[in-house]
């Protein structure tokens, strides 16, 4: 089942892939929100790994289905 959702807000970890021009463009031509976890929180690491995961995952579909 196909459903026209639309991804609004993104969180990630101060790692330097998600700081790197290319998110910053993306994610501002999307109209995507980026927020990051607290800095120094191994707690959270995990849990957001996770998500990322998932949502590269999204993304990757996403943009294929796009044709871009």
């Amino acid at each position: 089942m196909k459903k026209n959702l639309k991804i609004v807000s993104v969180r990630s970890n101060h790692e330097g892939q998600f700081e790197k021009a290319f998110f910053k463009n993306y994610f501002g031509a999307n109209d995507i929100s980026h927020n990051f976890s607290c800095p120094r929180t191994p707690q959270q690491s995990g849990f957001m790994e996770k998500k990322n995961r998932s949502l590269q995952e999204m993304a990757r579909k996403v943009i294929s289905e796009s044709g871009k």
